[in-house]
This record gives structure tokens, sequence and C-alpha cells, in this order.
């Protein structure tokens, strides 16, 4: 059993590395995480509480300053009044508050209009006191007269509010409204109350105005509206460090203001500090208005908040141990899932190749899967080097036979030969060439062996290919033994070149080897499917060498008696014919022969006639043959009782042979089309039959095709130009129309009829009913035995 350990623990030397380093790259991050998550609280803690006071104060502050601002905009209109600057302006206001007893007649309508204007200002006095709820009272003093006007409902007469001396302006006043120190103000029958005295002063020298703030109101309403948090105190200091507003905790906020004596509270508009307090640190936070003059301060056990941290330490801690136990068993299963594909590769490669375990024995030291892996992959890429290597060994053979079919029989489409020109490396176009034959004399090479006579084969091409490239693209094929065929590319105007070229061939050969040639030169080619006629008169050219002996160049006009001018086949338009004629599209096809026919008429003025009927039986050919390769009697179908070329010889001219073949293509094409549609129809048919004879879960499109030995894909496309519609959606309509007929014909559950219809879900079957008829398989049911089913339920597949 032991053993049976060590050699698992040695054969899974990889495994075993995963778990380790897993554990090790999970585990770490987790005990990084915790130590910082710790410290991070506790440093967010205390910004968040310092935002928090911050925000608290700022409050505060902005919202007696929005008080303040007010009642400085109310003062402004009171003294812009101009009742105001009438009584403040009056002649001899001091002589009519002076007077007791004794008036005179004529002081009489005078001191009417001063006791009115008097009366208007105390009107608007009193309007000043009810314009802000935080106003306690108002005074009005005027030095000049030597009175105090008094708001309405002023605990003090106006005689008491002119003798007391805190409604003086103090010497150091010189912007205003200033602030003064709270007072108290004695109620009769109630505490006394708190008042801030502001005083504003009037454009005239002798007047101003008291404002008295009810500091308990605004401590009520606003500062202790704002709080939130136990173990706190909140209080405001004055400019010179008096106590304006506090929360009652004298204590406290005595023993606070107490240690922040001698700081300069003023030269930040918010600071913090931390000071002791009954053995507690206590975290001060303050701030000071600049239009007010006075310093907010709030202080909060710093300490009680960090008690809650504790808890959340050990918070963390059992989330962290848990979370490595959680890890553990994590790193566990994906160790296993990530060693999973190498145990299956490892399994793979033995099932293929006992070699790669048997070279290496498991109970050794040495033994390591990825060694195993490796050299498999080494031997599968030793393994494709070598097929590579048989490619590129093979390349030279797949060239020759590419060349030698594109000289005498291309049939390949320009994208095919283009596509193989660029694989096999070759340097040619596919119009404007010149194809010349090169044969060698053999008695000077018979008693050779054959690998010498292979050499000098090799030696003749590397010169041929030397001469070629100097001056032109082509290429060489060595056709037989003793024949090389040569195809470059020239204009038809630099015929001469090619003679040259030719010339120098030969001499560079004769020089080199000591061979005699004869080369042979076919006409010129405008396009590369003219390369099997100019194959042929290049050995036509040759079989004339022995009228001018060995080590000639021929041409072939020049050993012709007659020169027939070069019949310019159109292959292209002959190849979209025939495709289209065997598509079965007639409209196509025709546009394509009227293509073809204007080629073959721009050639007419300068060929013979038997050129052009030979260029129509060539197109009749592949026309037969495409007829041949679908199983279709051409002649029977056209109704044509001799041989088609019979008739096509027959005819006197071109237009008549042009007429018959655009018919004959005409009746082709429809029949094929026509041989097509029925095909099609009938495949359709059957479907058709299969969906009303099979029940719905028996049928689909695999088998249905399977049935039809069809591939899926193509009844699918067929299926959907029939129809309008694509299988699923047919066979959706059979099975509603089957279910249909069920619920109105038995009395089956509705599940029941659901599976009998395909559906083995009744959830999916009653969403897919109503989604074709409307309504529900059970509103369907009992509509039907009504007589009052929906326009649109009974929708059918066909």
């Amino acid at each position: 059993m032991i053993e049976k350990i060590f050699t698992f623990r040695r054969t899974r030397k990889f495994y075993f590395k995963v778990i380790g380093y897993t554990l090790f790259l999970s585990l770490l991050p987790v005990l990084i995480i915790s130590i910082y998550l710790y410290h991070n609280v506790k440093a967010s803690l205390r910004t968040e509480l310092l935002n928090a006071n911050s925000n608290y104060l700022s409050q505060t502050a902005n919202a007696l300053e929005i008080i303040i601002n007010q009642i400085s905009n109310n003062f402004r209109q009171f003294t812009l009044d101009s009742t105001m600057r009438e009584w403040e302006r009056f002649p001899r206001g001091s002589y009519y508050e002076g007077l007791n007893k004794d008036i005179s007649d004529l002081d009489l309508p005078i001191l009417a209009r001063y006791i009115n204007s008097k009366a208007k200002v105390r009107w608007n006095l009193d309007n000043m006191k009810f314009s802000n709820d935080f106003i306690h009272s108002v005074f009005l003093i005027d030095r000049a007269k030597d009175v105090t006007l008094t708001s309405f409902g002023t605990e003090l007469s106006e005689d008491e509010a002119n003798a007391q001396e805190w409604i003086e302006i103090p010497d150091d006043a010189t912007e205003f409204p200033y602030f003064m120190e709270a007072r108290f103000i004695n109620k009769p029958g109630a505490d006394a109350e708190q008042i801030l005295p502001v005083i504003y002063k009037s454009p005239n020298i002798n007047s101003y105005m008291v404002v008295n703030l009810n500091a308990d109101l605004i401590y009520a309403r606003i500062v202790k509206s704002l709080e939130r948090r136990e173990n706190e105190t909140f209080f405001a200091l004055s400019k010179n460090n008096a106590v304006l507003l506090h929360d009652g905790r004298e204590e406290m906020y005595r023993k606070i203001r107490a240690e922040l004596d001698g700081r300069m509270l003023d030269d930040l508009p918010a600071d913090q500090d931390v000071i002791e307090y009954n053995d507690k640190r206590m975290l001060v936070t303050y701030e000071t208005s600049q239009l007010l003059g006075w310093t907010f301060v709030r202080a909060v056990d710093l300490d009680g908040l960090y008690s809650s941290i504790f808890h959340i330490k050990g918070l963390i801690f059992l989330s962290s141990f848990m979370l490595i136990v959680a890890t553990g068993l994590l790193a566990f299963m994906a160790s296993q899932s990530i060693y999973g594909p190498v145990f299956r590769l490892l399994a793979y490669m033995k099932s293929v190749d006992y070699t790669d375990h048997s070279q290496v024995q498991p109970n050794t030291q040495s033994y390591d899967e990825f060694k195993t892996i490796e050299n498999r992959f080494t031997r599968s890429i030793e393994d494709r080097a070598n097929l590579q290597h048989r490619l590129r060994e093979s390349l030279p053979a797949y060239k020759e036979k590419f060349l030698t079919t594109l000289i005498k029989n291309n049939r390949y489409s320009r994208e095919e030969m283009s596509e193989r020109i660029l694989m096999l490396g070759l340097r040619f176009e596919l119009k404007d060439m010149v194809l010349l034959n090169v044969l060698f004399d053999d008695r000077g090479r018979k008693e050779l062996d054959f690998s010498s006579r292979n050499l000098i084969n090799l030696q003749i091409v590397d010169i041929l290919e030397r001469v070629l490239f100097k001056s032109h693209s082509g290429f060489i094929v060595e056709m037989s033994e003793d024949l090389f065929t040569v195809v470059l590319n020239s204009k038809q105007s630099d015929m001469m070149d090619v003679y040259d070229l030719a010339e120098n061939m030969k001499s560079e050969v004769r020089r080199t080897l000591d061979l005699y040639c004869t080369i042979g030169i076919g006409r010129h080619c405008s396009d590369v499917y003219q390369l099997h006629k100019a194959y042929d008169e290049a050995e036509e050219a040759i079989g004339h060498r022995g009228n001018g002996g060995n080590g000639e160049v021929i041409y072939i006009d020049d050993v012709r008696l007659e020169s027939l001018p070069v019949f310019v086949y159109p292959k292209e338009k002959e190849t979209k014919l025939n495709q289209f004629v065997k598509n079965g599209e007639t409209g196509q096809a025709k546009l394509v022969f009227a293509e073809f026919v204007k080629e073959v008429k721009e050639q007419q003025d300068r060929v013979q006639y038997q050129q052009l009927l030979q260029a129509f039986v060539q197109l009749w050919v592949r026309l037969l043959e495409t007829a041949s390769n679908m199983r279709l009697d051409l002649p029977k179908e056209l109704g044509v009782k001799n041989t088609l070329f019979t008739v096509l010889l027959q005819k006197k001219d071109v237009e008549e042979m042009i007429s018959w073949s655009e018919d004959m293509i005409g009746v082709m094409s429809v029949h094929i089309d026509g041989a097509f549609r029925e095909k099609k129809n009938n495949y359709i048919q059957e479907v058709m039959k299969l969906g009303d004879n099979c029940s719905g879960k028996e049928l689909s499109l695999a088998n249905a095709a399977d049935h039809l030995q069809l591939n899926p894909a193509y009844l699918s496309r067929i299926f959907k130009d029939k129809t309008g519609m694509n299988f699923l959606e047919y066979l959706t309509q059979v099975r509603i129309e089957k279910s249909k007929k069920l619920l109105h014909e038995t009395n089956w559950k509705i599940k029941e009829i659901g599976e009998v219809s395909g559906y083995s879900n009744v959830n999916y079957f009653i969403r897919v009913f109503k989604e074709v008829t409307g309504t529900t398989p059970r509103e369907y049911r009992k509509l039907y035995s009504t007589g009052e089913l929906p326009a649109n339920s009974g929708a059918s597949h066909r």
C-alpha cells in the first residue's frame, strides 16, 4: 500500500505541484487582504467621521449665514424705506421727544406729524421682527433724538432698553453687522432667554439697529436637528473665544474649550485635532465662519467608535479562516480540473502509442508527465516535418502535372489557375502567350544509362530557364524524354523577340551540352485557353524539320501552304453558358449566349466560315457532355431525329446557326428547369405525405432527408423556396393541426394530446399552441364546443 502511494506520488509530480502552487497563490492574497482590510476599515472610519463632522459644521455655519444674510437684506430695505428716512431727518426730533406737558398751538401740527412718522417706523420695526422666526426682538436707537424704539412683544420697555449698556456700539466695531456676545434676558414667570445681539449701522450716523437673535431657538432648530451621533458635543465660540451656542454638556465642552485655548482656530476654515478627555480620545473638528466670525466646534468619542472595529476584526479573522478552508477545498478541486486534461492526454497517448510509456518507467525518479508529453509532441512535430518534406518533394511532380494540363487539356477556371500559380510560386500571366516545342536529337544519348539521361534533361531545363528568364516570364515543361515545351508571355507584335529567344536557346544548348535541337513555334495566343492549339501547331512545325534539317527554328506559318487567320474561341463564355444551362436558368443562358455570339461575330470578317462552324460544333460538344452527365437524352428532348451535328452542318450561314442554337439552348434549359421543378415538387409532396402519415414527434428534417436520400441542407432550402416556410415552421403547423383535431374529437387531457402531438413539455405545448391559434388548448376546446372559434384558429399547414 505504501509502495503504491509513493509510486502515485512519483508518477503525479505535476499534480502535487499544482496543488501546492494553487494553495500558496490562493491563501497569500487572503492573508494580505485580511490585514489590509482591517487597517483600511479603521482609516476609512476616521476619514468618514471627519467628513461627517466637517459637513455637519459646514451645514450649521451655512444655515446661520443664510439667516444673517436674510436679516441684513431686510435691514437694508428698512433703511431705504421713505418712512425711515423721513423720521431720521425730521427736524428738531429731540425737541419733540422732550415735550412733556406744555405744548403750544404752533407745535401741535408738527408734533402730530412727528408722532405719525414715529408710528410708521415702529410699524416697520414690527415687520422687521416678524420677517424671521429666529429674531427675538429689534431695537432702533437714534442718539440724535436720544430715543430707542423696540419691536412688538419685547420684554424691555423703550426706556429700559435705552438704558442697557449692551446696546451701545463698541469702540472696536468697524464692520457691520457687528456680533456681540450672548446675553440673557429675564422673562417674568419663565426661564431667562439667551439672545445674540447683532448691530446694524444705518446710513444716518446717529442711528443704528440692534437685532437680538433667539439663541435657544437657533440651537433647537438648526444645531440640534443636524446631530447624528451620540457621545459627542457641540458649541460655537465668538471671536473673543466666548461660548455663544452649546448643547448643555458643560463639563465636556469646557474641558475641550480649555484644551483648545491658545490655538489659532481662525487660521484655517476647517481643521481637526485629537485631545484627551476622561481617559478617552476625542476627535475635535472645528470650522470658522468668515461672515459671522464664529468658530463651530464638534467633538466625538474616537475610542468609542473604534471599539466597533474590534468586532469587525474578529469577523474578518473568522471570515478569513472560513475562506482559507474553502480555498483549500477549491484548490484541491481546481487542481484535479487542471490536471484532468493532462491525465486524459496521457491516457490518449497511451491508447494510440505505447512506446511513450514503455520508454520511461513510471516507478523511476525521472518520470515526469510533461516530459512524456514533450516526447510525444516532439515525435508529432518530426512526423509533421517529414510530411512537409514529402510534400515539398512532391511539388515538382504536381507542378509538372498542372503545367502539362494547362497546355494540353485545360479545364481549370481562371480562379483555380491563379490559385495554383500562386501556390507553386510560378511567374507568368494568363494572356499574350507564345508556345515553343523544343525537340532534341536523341542519337547522341542513346548509349547513356537512365541516370545520365535524366541528369542531361535537368541540365537542359536549367539552360532553357536561364535563357528564358533573362527577358521573359513563363515556364518550361518536360513533355517527354526528348521534348520540352516552353511557354512565355509576349505580345503579338514582339514575335521577332521570340525568334531571337529560340535561337539563343538552340545555341546555348549546342555550346554547353553539344546537343542539336529543333524548335517549333505556334501562333500567338491571346488567352491561356488557346495553348492546346498552339501546342498542336508547334508539333506540326517540328514535323516539317525534314525540310530544313535538324537544329532549326520553325514557325508554323512558315511551313503551312495556306495561312489561316487565328480564331479566338470564347472559352470563358462557353463555361458560363454551360453552367446556366445546367442550372435551368433560361434567361441568363440566353444572355451569355448573346455575348458568345457577339465575340464570334466580331471575328467573322477575318476568319473562314469553317472556323465559325467549328466554334459552334465545339460549343455543342460541351452542351452534349452536360446533357449526358445529367442523364438527359438531348436529341429526343429537342425533337431532333438526326444527330445535332448533322442539323447544325445543314445550316446555310452563321445567322441560321445562331438562331437554331439559341432556340435549342432555350428549349434545353427550360426542360432542365422543368425537370428540376418537378423533382423538387415530388420531394416536397413526399415530405407532406410524411407529415400526414407520421406523428409530429417522429418527423424531423434529418429523418425526412434520410428517407428521400437527400442532403438535409438541400431539402431545407428547396422546402423554404416551395412553401415559403422553413421545415420547423411546417413541423409546428403539422403538430398543431394534429392537436386541434384531437382536442375536438377526443376527451384526452391536454398533457396527453401534447405528448401525442410531439411536445413532451405541456407548458411549451400550450405556449406554442397559443402563438399559432391565438388561444390556449383548453380555451380552444371550449370555444369549439360552443361554436365560437377565433378567426385564426382554423389556420392550416397547407
